[in-house]
């Protein structure tokens, strides 16, 4: 009662205490609307009070060879060397280009995306991907995702999808580079 009343100026009411109540005995990840400008998401160790979100239907173009800046991030697609050394850097990551285009699309994963994170042979969806990468649930909407094709090829700065890693049989390569 006394940080809503002192840090959010709120009058803490017993609907608000039966919320809170409820959202401790839920799932990690579940949100519940408190007032209409204030909500509660139930993290592992803690409850987050924060503004409700809308869904960021934002997106933007880049073509082969471009740099763009998308929200906090810069994005860059560039030909490469299939002798290229593989990167340690997770932000930068080597693809096959054999089955691509050159047009990429820049955006938030939506609920029901999915691809083949690298290494899995079946598709899992973005948003079990990253809870089984522990990212907390109220950072998960911020992580967008690089398109071609339809396909997510890249979980921007976490995962390539298996679909368009590099193989012997490769031909051409493009780097991706998150600054």
């Amino acid at each position: 009662k006394k940080i809503f009343e002192q840090n959010l100026n709120v009058n803490f009411g017993y609907k608000d205490f039966e919320k809170i109540n409820d959202i401790t005995n839920k799932q990690k990840g579940k949100s519940i609307l408190i007032r209409k400008h204030l909500q509660a998401i139930r993290e592992k160790d803690s409850i987050i009070l924060t503004t409700p979100k809308k869904i960021n239907n934002e997106e933007i173009k880049i073509k082969l060879g471009e740099k763009k800046r998308f929200n906090n991030y810069t994005i860059k697609i560039e030909k490469a060397d299939l002798n290229e050394n593989f990167s340690k850097n997770k932000n930068t990551e080597l693809i096959s280009f054999d089955d691509l285009e050159e047009n990429f699309l820049i955006r938030y994963w939506k609920d029901g995306d999915k691809f083949k994170p690298l290494g899995l042979n079946h598709y899992k969806k973005v948003s079990d991907f990253l809870t089984d990468l522990k990212i907390p649930s109220n950072q998960k909407r911020k992580i967008p995702v690089l398109i071609n094709r339809n396909k997510i090829v890249w979980v921007i700065g976490l995962r390539i999808s298996d679909e368009v890693k590099i193989t012997k049989n490769t031909k051409r390569a493009i780097k991706l580079c998150l600054n």
